[in-house]
Parts: structure tokens; C-alpha cells; sequence
């Protein structure tokens, strides 16, 4: 996951230019990147983040799409679910535990590894 501290920190062309690099880094490490958006934030709670976040996630998406890499878009199911968000945020941006466990319930799901007997995959999210 990447973008949320970047979205008030550099420019969104700087932002895909770090992630034209990484992939790069990523590609001479032989290893496979997946990319992951983050949660959304909560609305009228980060006014520096807020403006800028749907671009960085929006690049982060075109960026998965255009390397063929897999992506993992946490924030559209979240955005999707605004009445949840709440019982799964501890603050404006940062989940609680959760807002982890969907993450992790969303990775096990979109990777084809989601085990139905496994705990973690058996645990209570509101």
C-alpha cells in the first residue's frame, strides 16, 4: 500500500515517477510486485490529504494496469461500504485492527488463498 502520505507530500508525477522506479527495482530483484491501494479517508476529516488522495489512487490503479501487475483495491470496497468504514478506522486514515483484518480478508480473497477453515479467515469483522 502506498500513496496516503505521498498525497500531501509530492506531486502526483513525482509520485508515478517513484513508482515507475520501483517496479523497475522490484523487476531487477526478480521478485513480483503487487500493488495495493489504501483505505479511504474518512470524508471532511484530512482537508491537506482529502483533495488529493482519488488522484494518487487513480494513478496507483492506471500504474498496475499498464505494468500488468496485480492489484489489490482496498479502496473501492471500502468506499463501497461507508457505513463500515467507521468500525474499521481508528482515526481519519489509519485502520484499526479491524480495518486490518479486511485487509488482510481482501488480499486472502483477490491472491486465491482464502481458506474458509483457516482462523484468521474465520475472524469477525463487523
Amino acid at each position: 500500500m502506498i500513496g496516503m502520505n505521498d498525497c500531501t507530500n509530492i506531486s502526483i508525477e513525482e509520485f508515478k515517477t517513484n513508482l515507475n522506479a520501483l517496479a523497475d527495482k522490484f523487476a531487477e530483484l526478480g521478485t513480483l510486485l503487487i500493488v495495493q491501494t489504501t483505505c479511504p479517508i474518512i470524508k471532511n476529516t484530512a482537508p491537506d490529504r482529502e483533495p488529493h488522495f482519488p488522484k494518487f489512487m487513480d494513478a496507483l490503479r492506471e500504474f498496475a494496469a499498464e505494468k500488468n501487475l496485480p492489484l489489490i483495491d482496498h479502496e473501492a470496497i471500502w468506499r463501497d461500504k461507508p457505513g463500515l468504514v467507521l468500525n474499521w478506522m481508528s482515526n481519519a486514515f489509519h485502520p484499526n485492527g479491524y480495518g486490518h483484518l479486511a485487509f488482510a480478508h481482501k488480499i486472502f480473497k483477490d491472491m486465491d488463498i482464502w481458506d474458509d477453515k483457516a482462523s484468521t479467515c474465520r475472524m469477525f469483522t463487523p
